[in-house]
């Protein structure tokens, strides 16, 4: 799977390479990681950054979803046992564009252009690292939908 140029970009841009693997080599500790998803903590947390979402319990993750003229983002937290995966996609006007499947991880073994033996993931052993996570996660999401929303999507030269 490749990623639209202009998606690549804005993920060069906001440094999304580094930063997400500053969030799991600091949260790393598989070992000790809880032995829980989290569901009402990553609730609660949620409710308390003011997030509006939508928790599905048949697939078991949360939806938060952003739309502008043309785009919507979305942004899914699966939460594992003791481990979170973040999930981004982009549609302009209701056509998908291409993100490496939109899995943080995958994401990163594009821009990188590399294949992690095991996939770089943020494991949390209690509820303040859950906290951190979660708020160093929306900060990278809110760097990468504004700059999302600065492409110019009518034009053609960007593709």
């Amino acid at each position: 799977m490749s990623i639209d140029i202009r998606l690549k970009k804005v993920l060069q841009k906001i440094n999304f390479e580094k930063r997400y693997l500053e969030i799991c080599n600091k949260y790393s500790d598989f070992q000790n990681s809880i032995n829980s998803k989290s569901i009402s903590d990553i609730d609660l947390l949620l409710n308390q950054m003011e997030v509006k979402f939508k928790y599905s319990k048949k697939e078991c993750f949360f939806k938060i979803e952003d739309k502008s003229n043309l785009i919507t983002i979305g942004f899914n937290i699966i939460p594992y046992t003791g481990a979170l995966q973040f999930v981004w996609s982009v549609k302009q006007n209701k056509q998908m564009l291409e993100l490496s499947w939109g899995v943080w991880e995958s994401i990163l073994e594009e821009m990188l252009n590399k294949s992690f033996e095991i996939r770089p993931r943020p494991y949390y052993s209690n509820y303040q690292e859950l906290e951190e996570i979660l708020t160093e996660a929306f900060a990278i999401y809110e760097d990468f939908k504004t700059e999302v929303l600065k492409v110019d999507w009518k034009k053609e030269s960007d593709l």
